[in-house]
């Protein structure tokens, strides 16, 4: 799913640069239709919470990458003997650095990732950690839907069905 072709959904603006894409690709080329399409959703439902509390992200990019990876741990080829947040903020963190993010951001997608189940915490910290568990919580398990117009629901499931 090329992300020049989802550029904007429900006024969510997806970032089209060359990580972000490299990120899809690393998500496609390793998961399973349905968790690439949850962990898209998961970014622009993320994205629609943070705006509703009165929050911003000020790292797209990174947050983007976050929820696009924040399930590696959940597929064989980066499965260990940690749990599936850890595993998979470790191989997210790998990609990050291959990628000549800086180890502060790399760290940042990696807090994201491991701590996205994590309520208690993920809301207290960084936005971009706070949209993956946010956005991830209303994909997943429909935490906070009552907030969202049904219209808003209907766009995204019709820009990332699945």
């Amino acid at each position: 799913m090329a992300l020049a072709r989802l550029k904007l959904v429900v006024g969510v603006k997806i970032p089209d640069t060359a990580l972000c894409n490299a990120a899809v690709d690393l998500l496609e080329s390793s998961s399973p239709a349905f968790l690439c399409t949850h962990c898209l959703r998961t970014y622009v439902f993320g994205s629609l919470a943070i705006k509703g509390i009165g929050r911003s992200v000020a790292d797209e990019e990174a947050a983007f990458c976050a929820a696009a990876l924040h399930d590696l741990g959940l597929v064989p080829d980066y499965r260990r003997d940690n749990r599936f947040e850890v595993d998979g903020a470790e191989a997210a963190r790998q990609f990050c650095l291959t990628h000549q993010v800086s180890p502060e951001r790399a760290d940042l997608v990696w807090k994201a990732i491991a701590l996205h189940t994590t309520a208690d915490i993920a809301t207290r910290l960084a936005d971009e950690i706070a949209l993956v568990h946010l956005g991830a919580g209303l994909e997943l398990f429909g935490l906070g839907l009552d907030q969202v117009p049904p219209q808003v629901i209907e766009e995204v499931l019709e820009n990332i069905p699945g």
